[in-house]
C-alpha cells in the first residue's frame, strides 16, 4: 500500500479554501488542514465507505476513518472527545 504523503503545515488564512462546504467558516485556531495523497484502490474504499454510511464529506470521512483507526490500536482521543 503506497502511503505518500504531502504536509501543508501553514497557517489557516482567510479567503478560498477557508469555509466549510456547509459555508461555516473553519476557525485557524483548532484546524489544521493536510494534504493526504492516497492509491486509487484506497480512496475507492474511503468513498464507497462515505456513501454507505452516509458521510456528508470527503473530509468528514477521513476524519472519523482516522479517528477509528487511532482508537482500534489504543491511542487516546484529545481532551473533548471527537476531534470536531
Amino acid at each position: 500500500m503506497d502511503l505518500r504523503y504531502q504536509v501543508n503545515d501553514g497557517p489557516l488564512t482567510p479567503g478560498a479554501g477557508s469555509a466549510r462546504p456547509d459555508g461555516m467558516p473553519v476557525n485557524p485556531d483548532t484546524t489544521v488542514r493536510k494534504n493526504v495523497a492516497m492509491s486509487k484502490e484506497l480512496w475507492e474504499q474511503v468513498r464507497t465507505w462515505r456513501f454507505r454510511n452516509e458521510i456528508n464529506t470527503e473530509s468528514e470521512a477521513i476524519r472519523r476513518l482516522v479517528e477509528a483507526g487511532l482508537q482500534s490500536v489504543g491511542t487516546k482521543q484529545p481532551k473533548g472527545g471527537k476531534s470536531r
